[in-house]
């Protein structure tokens, strides 16, 4: 499976003295090649919600693994700084700390465009 385009939109807020992302992804994705007997044309709305909480719960994985080693390679700092910068600003020296104790939320959609080669 092939992404063929991805749109992210991120939002940021402060509450409770914590940063809350939400960070909305849709997926347009293409099956190049089919490697196992599933008639995938029959169940497309099946493959494609498993597709979007496989990739959700990654997502969430992986923001669980940058929080507790207190690193932002995504970037939500910017986020931050751009759209909460009264609350960024006092912690901008110690944003890995902060950004350890944020909230962020996916919201993603994946949708299969191309089937490609079925046999």
């Amino acid at each position: 499976m092939a992404p063929a385009n991805l749109k992210t939109r991120i939002e940021s807020s402060y509450s409770d003295n914590r940063f809350r992302f939400r960070v909305q992804m849709k997926v347009s994705a293409a099956l190049t090649e089919q490697l196992f007997k599933y008639d995938i044309q029959k169940h497309a709305d099946m493959l494609e919600a498993q597709l979007t909480q496989q990739m959700q719960d990654q997502l969430e994985k992986l923001i669980r693994k940058f929080q507790r080693n207190r690193i932002d390679p995504v970037g939500f700092g910017i986020y931050a700084r751009a759209y909460q910068y009264q609350h960024f600003k006092p912690l901008e020296e110690e944003w890995g700390e902060a950004f350890s104790h944020a909230e962020v939320e996916f919201d993603v959609h994946v949708k299969i465009i191309s089937m490609g080669t079925i046999r």
